[in-house]
């Protein structure tokens, strides 16, 4: 088997440049293949997305670049909460020797995802609130039979996205100000109106 991986929080050149402001699934790999009508590669069998969730765009983009399907995790960098997509369906299956996972209310309808994290034992997150919206299934997974809770995302991030100028949707952990520059910043914000046009006031 052959597997692409995604890193969507940064590439080699990003980390090598300290920077963390472009998604590598909508303005990386994919969209250079897509622009410039490269076939995708032959024997790709998956193509596995970490760290934020995927919207069903980026999704898109992805496999008809690479003729495969997306397999998606989610977590973060906190260690509050870890699962992985079913092989059946698109719900997240959550590992429960990470995680205790819940939900508080947002609104009508809408539940926040909180986790309390089991395996760093230094300093644990207790209900750490993650601002992604989603629902936890305590149903066992008709699809592959998986024994414990899963998780449906929903609406992604409670957080605005910012727009680029070609129609992406960058999310905020992308637009990220830990600089020594920001240093003596106590409180920021992006404000857009023109899509590829940002204000940081």
């Amino acid at each position: 088997f052959m597997f692409f991986f995604f890193f969507k929080q940064k590439t080699a050149y990003e980390i090598y440049q300290c920077d963390w402001s472009s998604d590598v699934c909508s303005s990386d790999l994919s969209n250079f293949m897509r622009e410039r009508a490269i076939p995708p590669f032959e024997g790709i069998k998956a193509c596995i997305v970490e760290c934020e969730a995927i919207y069903p765009w980026q999704r898109k983009i992805i496999e008809k670049a690479f003729n495969a399907r997306v397999y998606s995790t989610y977590g973060m960098v906190e260690k509050a909460i870890y699962a992985y997509e079913c092989i059946n369906s698109l719900e997240y299956h959550i590992c429960p020797q990470y995680c205790v996972p819940e939900t508080t209310t947002v609104s009508d309808g809408m539940f926040e995802i909180v986790g309390t994290g089991l395996i760093n034992y230094a300093n644990p997150l207790i209900r750490y609130r993650t601002t992604d919206i989603g629902m936890i299934n305590n149903q066992q997974c008709s699809k592959c039979k998986f024994p414990y809770r899963s998780l449906d995302l929903i609406e992604g991030r409670l957080g605005d996205v910012l727009i680029t100028d070609k129609g992406d949707a960058i999310s905020p952990v992308m637009v990220g100000v830990d600089t020594d520059a920001f240093r003596n910043v106590k409180t920021c914000q992006f404000y857009q109106d023109t899509p590829g046009e940002a204000y940081l006031r």
